[in-house]
């Protein structure tokens, strides 16, 4: 899958991935890759768990794997992290707006 990432004011690049796995209206996992397999890899999911009357929980989270783990974690997780928050709070406001 080709994906656009968005950086906090300052623009944004393209990656693809790969999906790994697929449960309709449950879950999305994809792998990435840098460069090759075995230098810095990640495998993200997103799942979404069934919360009777109150709606849906929603999963999300991410395993890194590799030789650069180490070296390049530390400056990107954080920045990650962020992103993948407001991307959160942005899927909960229109999830809950209503139709």
């Amino acid at each position: 899958m080709k994906m656009r990432i968005r950086f906090s004011g300052k623009g944004s690049s393209w990656s693809t991935a790969r999906v790994v796995r697929t449960i309709p209206a449950s879950e999305l996992h994809w792998r990435d890759r840098f460069l090759f397999g075995g230098l810095f890899d990640s495998v993200h999911a997103m799942i979404i768990v069934p919360n009777g009357v109150m709606g849906v929980k929603f999963i999300q989270r991410e395993q890194f794997t590799g030789v650069l783990v180490p070296l390049v974690l530390p400056f990107v997780a954080k920045r990650r992290s962020r992103g993948f928050d407001r991307m959160n709070v942005a899927l909960k406001k229109l999830a809950e707006t209503k139709r």
